[in-house]
């Protein structure tokens, strides 16, 4: 993280690119944080939020080392924090996916003594039906 907000990184085998989230998680808080990308776009999510959007010309390809969650290949920046539990899909899921995702995994994780973080409520509490 860089300022706190996430870093996303994705090549083609050789050359990395990496994208930043708009905004960073807060701190002490849960949050829920997916990423998706597919025909050029990649998109971040911060608790069923959009957190970010960029394109990318890059033809994604293994570059034959480990998935790293929460450090660099050079292992000297390392997460602050904890991660609960790490979903993959294959293929990526669409935004009703996400959004589902999302409102399981707060329902699962979060604490007792706070209310769930879902940013999709209307006045009453009530999830409004995605477009």
């Amino acid at each position: 993280m860089d300022g706190g907000q996430t870093h996303f990184w994705l090549g083609d085998g050789i050359t990395p690119v990496g994208f930043t989230a708009t905004t960073a998680p807060s701190v002490g808080d849960y949050d829920v944080m997916g990423f998706t990308w597919g025909s050029g776009v990649l998109n971040q999510y911060l608790n069923d939020l959009n957190n970010g959007q960029s394109t990318y010309t890059v033809t994604p390809a293994d570059g034959g080392t480990p998935l790293r969650i929460g450090s660099r290949d050079d292992l000297v920046t390392q997460l602050k924090g904890d991660v609960a539990e790490v979903l993959i899909y294959q293929p990526a899921l669409l935004k009703t996916g996400v959004h589902h995702l999302g409102i399981a995994t707060t329902l699962t994780y979060q604490r007792c003594d706070r209310p769930a973080i879902l940013s999709s409520r209307n006045k009453a509490g009530a999830l409004p039906p995605l477009a």
